[in-house]
Parts: C-alpha cells; structure tokens; sequence
C-alpha cells in the first residue's frame, strides 16, 4: 500500500549534489565507503591514489572559486543558496539502507511533506529493531529525540499502516493485533486473548483462559488456533545469510588518562587528484575533452571535500560520546543517560543528522566493540537532585529487587515500579518495568512464582 502525506509545507530549497553526497558518505559505514571510493576511482580518471606533490600544492578552493576555468557551464562559479545549512540533511534519501527500512521507504511519498515531517518518520524508521518491532514507547522516543509525543504517537500510528502487517508494532501480542484488525477479526475472541491475556496464551492455559473469559474450552481453543497461525513478527523477507564481520569504524583509546579517537579511514587519505589530468584540463584546445575534465574534477573535488568533512563530524560526535559516557569506557559504571537531541544541540546541528552519523557505525574501545547508537540512553530525572537516572540503572535496581523478592509472593510490575520511583524520586510507570524486565529476560510474575513454586 502507499501512505501519502498531506497537509504539510512544500519543501522550497533544492539540493545541490554536494551536500546529497555528503550526507551519502555520512550514512556508510568504512566498508561502504571503502567500495565507494573503489568504484569511483574506476570511472572518474581525476581521482588518484598517489600523493602528487604537484595536486596537493594546488589550492583547490581558490581555483574553483576564482580561475577563468571554473566549473559551471555559464563560465561563473554559481553560490549555493542561502537557506539552512543543516536543514537539507533532513530531506535526503540515501541508497545505503537495510532491506527493511528500504521495504519501508519504497511505500512512503515525501513529495509534500514538511521537513519536521520527514525527520520524525525517518527516526521511526531507523528506530526499528531487526524484526521489525518499535522497542520503545512514545514516551521514550520523545525524551531520546527531543520530538514532541504528539508528532510521534501521531506517525507511529500512520505507519501502522504499511506493510508488512505489523510493522511498527511494540511487540509480538501487539503485532498479533494488527494482523486480526486487518483481518476483520478485532472483536473476536482471539483478539481478547491477544489483547489482555497473552501470558496464558503462551504457556498453554487454557482451562484459565476459559474461566477468565467465561467460555468454554473449545472456543478458547480455537482462538488459540487462529493465534498460532499468525506471523509473531511483521513477514519482512529473508536477507541471503552470509558470514558479516564487524570492521570498527572508530578506535578510541585511553592514553595517560585522555581518550584519543581515531577514524580506520587511514586507507583513504592518500586520494587526491591526479596531477597529470588536471594539467592536461589546464592546457588543453579540445572543448569537449576540457568539459569533461571539468566535471569530473568538480565531482572528485566534491568528494575529497566532503570526506574531510565526514571525518570531521564523525570525530567531534565520537568526543562528546567519550565526554558522556567516560566512566562506562573505563568498566566504572554504566552507560549516562544521553539523547541524540542533547548531542545534536552541543554540536549545532539536526538530530537526525546524528542519527544518520550513529546509524551503522562501530566503535572498538578497551570496554568491547560497540555500535555508535547503543551510548545513547534515555534516562529519567531524579526530582530531588535534578540528575538524570538511565534506564542501565533502573535495569540494575530493579534486578536486585527481584532477586531479593519473596519467592512465595514475587513482585508485580507495579510494585517495582512504586519502589523504583520511591527510592529515585522519579516517576517510573508498570509499562517502563514490564519492557525492561523483558528486554533483560526475566519472566513475567506468574511464571516466577510458577518456578519457585
């Protein structure tokens, strides 16, 4: 199905190819990049691998700007407009994306969507997990992103809609929902079970589904039997399975108490330009050869520029991760609750320009190998001292009062969270308890008195 979207603001500012190829290599990983900058060296002849003396005198940006042999085709260097630099990157498109957010986006039309639009769906979309599933609550998407819970709850609700059936759903009984709401079948019996009963569903009880729903053991079978066939995650298509190794994008190493942060892009950094096409675009008569040479230097140009500046960014984002989250790199303590929103603000720029630079990336450090997006935290604050409390440290709590617990009465969900936010000064919901007490693997209340028992 194709969801279009309406009543929004027609986007005025054009990309220039530029700043979409910047955003291009920003988004790939150094294994993306690396068969990037392989394949344009194959067709573009004024990129070269050796260090040119002659290329890298050139001043370049000088010589773009100001030479009679400047690139645009009306024989005058044209300026690029004036708008937002940073508001381009919300409004991009790249190629490199995973089979499911492809899946996503090959349903959606931006043609007329606003750019507060276009970057609250793209951050739905690549805070997708692997099945499919949206791992967090609205409340928790706000805090991370800085979006409003409206514009959030608002989209989460739109892109339901798409397909596979049940994308975007928090989680299996939620993702059974929508599949019997598309079905027709949402005031069913099954539908009930899925709803407000899916812990017996699971485990097989139904004799206690029979009595919680006043009916009898056949028809609760059979709705049983309606569950059972249905898919538990949206029917995303296999990738082809192959071996994947992770190459770390970013090294950071402790060095006499100081972090040092090094980009593995050393492969690149002996590009330049080759200085024999660039002379020969110089010299020579041929109009057309020398139009060619033109555009090519112009893209290569282009490239090298924005390798620098994708460097750049990459390198400050990484110092301010270190900056936040020292103690859990030095095995002191856990992850600091930290908010792309947060990050984007110190380093003056769009937060899903900070989900794009994480998305993919890896980053070795003496602690482990870690992806980019997993430093980032919500966290809830703490109402007395004002510090924020991450969800690491609500997860450590409330394993230790579950550990601790009565095995005869284990504790409900509510009541770990009426201690949690008793002993925090911090409000702490059931529904927050219940997704991390799943996230860490720990059963739901019944079963733990079940295997105590």
């Amino acid at each position: 199905m194709e969801l279009a979207f309406s009543n929004s603001l027609t986007l005025s500012p054009k990309l220039n190819q530029q700043q979409i190829q910047f955003l291009s290599l920003l988004k790939m990983c150094e294994t993306e990049l690396q068969e990037f900058m392989e394949k344009e060296m194959l067709e573009n002849p004024m990129l070269d691998v050796s260090s040119s003396p002659a290329a890298q005198n050139i001043d370049f940006h000088n010589w773009y700007q100001n030479s009679s042999y400047t690139l645009s085709s009306a024989g005058s260097a044209k300026k690029c407009s004036s708008y937002d630099s940073c508001a381009w990157l919300n409004l991009v498109k790249t190629d490199s994306l995973s089979s499911l957010h492809q899946l996503v986006l090959e349903q959606l039309d931006f043609t007329h969507c606003s750019k507060a639009d276009i970057a609250t769906v793209t951050y739905l979309i690549e805070s997708l997990d692997e099945r499919g599933f949206l791992p967090f609550t609205v409340e928790e998407l706000a805090r991370m992103s800085g979006i409003s819970k409206e514009q959030l709850t608002f989209w989460t609700i739109s892109l339901k809609q798409l397909e596979p059936v049940g994308i975007f759903s928090y989680d299996v009984a939620d993702c059974l929902k929508i599949q019997l709401t598309e079905n027709g079948c949402s005031d069913s019996l099954a539908y009930k079970i899925a709803a407000e009963y899916f812990d017996l569903f699971i485990t097989g009880k139904t004799g206690q589904l029979a009595k919680k729903l006043h009916t009898n053991t056949d028809a609760v079978r059979d709705a049983c039997r309606i569950l059972s066939e249905l898919s538990p995650y949206p029917s995303i298509p296999e990738p082809p399975s192959h071996t994947r190794y992770i190459i770390p994008d970013i090294i950071v190493k402790e060095n006499h108490e100081k972090w040092e942060i090094i980009l593995n892009d050393s492969w690149y950094e002996d590009y330049s330009l080759c200085d024999y096409y660039y002379q020969l675009m110089l010299t020579t008569p041929d109009k057309e050869l020398l139009q060619y040479l033109k555009n090519k230097y112009r893209h290569a140009h282009a490239i090298l520029n924005n390798l620098i500046r994708r460097k750049q960014t990459l390198i400050t984002l990484t110092e301010k991760i270190v900056m936040r989250q020292d103690s859990f790199l030095k095995q002191a303590g856990p992850l600091n609750p930290m908010t792309m929103s947060e990050i984007a603000g110190e380093m003056n720029i769009s937060v899903s320009t900070v989900s794009r630079a994480v998305n993919g990336k890896y980053i070795q450090t003496s602690a482990g190998i870690f992806q980019m997006k997993d430093f980032f935290k919500s966290g809830l604050t703490d109402s007395a001292s004002h510090a924020s409390v991450s969800s690491d440290a609500i997860t450590k709590q409330m394993k230790t009062l579950i550990q601790s617990e009565d095995a005869r009465a284990p504790l409900s969900d509510q009541q770990i969270a009426e201690r949690i936010t008793s002993e925090n000064h911090i409000q702490v919901s059931r529904r927050t308890i219940a997704k991390y007490r799943e996230l860490a693997g720990i059963p739901s209340t019944r079963k733990r008195r079940l295997s105590k028992s």
